[in-house]
């Protein structure tokens, strides 16, 4: 008998009202990867910081919204060549691992959500997709769904840990609604769901406090570069914009899985 292959699946959203847009982003990290990919992004957190012998720098997010901004204004790295490496060397460890990536963004999110009452921000729409996928692709492995969903607990943060109700009703509720009609003997005939078994409890946890969610937040900006340069291919861009988009294009092709379009609304 094979030995079932276990993976980490880190998830995080992306919302674009200029566009229309809503995303999710998944990179699925083989369980014996795990530790190994954890300390390379932290080391990678490390050398950023170039703290002086002895001492132990605090903690910092890698955050796209805000690359680098935690770092002391003395930092020689905290310019955009230092976030450029930061991404490239994000985009290094994604590639040499072979990490696969599952990248789905609605490009009518206005229309959906008029249609759709109680999904705001497309999280069960989308999340249905990758489920799809995951059935699909990794239906002889076990998944476990770790998810952005606990924003401020950060020190540093003045409001109180709070959980998005729509989260826990999107991925929790419908993974655990899969698996309650998967064991009713009624119905599970009448449904293709024999290849959920294999799909987890989602976790909910805060990007702060997660190196693995810090590398999905990354790439997710990475590739929403690449949707806003194709929807837009007429803007121009600064020197420092290209370069990005240049990182962004060098995510291996052959690990992600990519799907932008509109839901039709009859």
């Amino acid at each position: 008998m094979n030995k079932q292959k276990t993976y980490f699946l880190f998830i995080d959203e992306c919302l674009n009202p200029n566009l229309n847009l809503a995303a999710l982003t998944g990179i699925f990290v083989p369980l014996d990867k795990y530790t190994l990919i954890r300390d390379e992004i932290s080391k990678l957190v490390f050398n950023v910081q170039a703290p002086q012998i002895n001492i132990v720098p605090p903690l910092i997010e890698l955050h796209a919204r805000n690359l680098l901004e935690e770092l002391s204004n003395n930092n020689p790295n905290k310019t955009d060549k230092g976030k450029i490496k930061i991404l490239s060397d994000i985009v290094d460890i994604v590639n040499r691992h072979r990490l696969f990536i599952l990248r789905i963004s609605y490009l009518n999110h206005r229309e959906i959500t008029d249609f759709l009452k109680g999904d705001s921000k497309l999280y069960q729409t989308i999340f249905s997709n990758i489920l799809e996928l995951i059935q699909k692709f990794f239906f002889d492995s076990l998944i476990l769904p770790v998810i952005d969903g606990i924003p401020s607990c950060k020190p540093s943060s003045r409001k109180s840990p709070r959980i998005d109700t729509q989260l826990i009703f999107s991925f929790a509720r419908q993974i655990r609604f899969i698996h309650h009609m998967r064991c009713n003997k009624n119905i599970k005939k009448g449904h293709s769901l024999d290849n959920f078994i294999n799909i987890a409890e989602p976790v909910f946890v805060d990007s702060y406090y997660s190196t693995l969610i810090q590398l999905v937040d990354l790439v997710s900006y990475l590739l929403h570069q690449v949707e806003k340069t194709d929807l837009n291919p007429n803007k121009i861009k600064s020197d420092y914009q290209k370069k990005i988009l240049d990182c962004a294009r060098s995510i291996d092709s052959n690990n992600l899985i990519t799907w932008k379009g509109k839901l039709i609304i009859s």
